[in-house]
């Protein structure tokens, strides 16, 4: 028999959460969790290496490009930790 540590509703040994509130009894890493936390860091990382390693040349007339370049790159690196994460996850993680 568990307790829940937040309602303190008694639940089943299998249960992984808590069917009053909702909350997991055992705090670990999810799917989603492992995949967000891979998208930011993912997104991070392009974004120093774009300003730090290579920094791009602003000019007047190449703003608008550059901003949108940058944010695309940016993105795409977020999407593409998100996916990884996601597949990661679901070997990994329990729920």
């Amino acid at each position: 028999m568990l307790q829940c540590p937040f309602c303190l509703v008694v639940g089943l040994e299998g249960d992984r959460t808590c069917y009053k509130c909702g909350r997991p009894y055992r705090p670990g890493i999810t799917q989603r969790g492992l995949s967000m936390t891979l998208g930011v860091i993912f997104a991070a990382t392009m974004l120093a290496a774009i300003f730090l390693i290579i920094p791009p040349s602003f000019t007047p007339l190449t703003w608008l490009a550059s901003v949108i370049t940058i944010a695309l790159m940016t993105g795409g690196a977020w999407v593409s930790g998100s996916i990884l994460g996601w597949i990661i996850g679901a070997f990994v993680c329990e729920c």
